[in-house]
């Protein structure tokens, strides 16, 4: 006597490897994405506008070149109460001075401009670093770290916070942090 068993039923397979992504990340990335769109159109705009109505109080424009590897000619010279608009403005602990700069590479190799290297000098001796982050909002590019090639320019503006009153006196370039540095007079 043959004796019957039920039939047997099995899972389905599972379905094929694929790697899925969790909603949120996909949405976290997508929302990362729009808010830096949204800083560089800003960014943008308020370069734009700041450069068309000349947003500084005592606007003076000099112009002096110093030799090295790079050349640099400080094109205008401002004091600002802020920088920026919105979400992106910065404000000074005193004032802003901007010292707008053309560096050149006069040499045959690639050379890296390094804001970070750059040091403003007042009327009582007092040495300011740079401020990277005001550079960021008023700059079309990053200035911290720069590449220029041979006969190559940089346009940039750098930023130094420095006290209510006090008077700029000189800007002290270095190609290097250890450089010895140009002075170019800046008042």
């Amino acid at each position: 006597m043959s004796q019957q068993y039920p039939a047997q039923t099995f899972p389905p397979p599972p379905p094929p490897n694929r790697l899925t992504i969790p909603k949120w990340v996909s949405l976290t990335v997508g929302a990362v994405l729009i808010a830096l769109l949204a800083v560089g159109v800003i960014a943008d705009h308020n370069r734009k506008s700041n450069a068309a109505k000349g947003n500084s109080e005592d606007a003076v424009t000099h112009v002096e070149t110093a030799k090295a590897n790079l050349e640099y000619e400080v094109t205008k010279v401002e004091t600002a109460e802020t920088v920026g608009k919105g979400l992106l403005t910065r404000e000074p602990q005193g004032q802003f001075v901007l010292v707008h700069v053309d560096i050149v590479n006069t040499g045959t190799k690639p050379h890296r401009f390094s804001s970070s290297y750059q040091r403003l000098y007042d009327t009582a001796g007092r040495e300011f670093g740079a401020d990277s982050a005001a550079e960021l909002v008023v700059n079309e590019q990053l200035i911290v770290r720069a590449d220029i090639n041979p006969g190559n320019t940089l346009r940039a503006t750098l930023v130094f916070d420095i006290p209510d009153g006090a008077d700029p006196d000189y800007v002290e370039f270095h190609e290097f942090g250890d450089s010895p540095g140009v002075r170019v007079n800046v008042a």
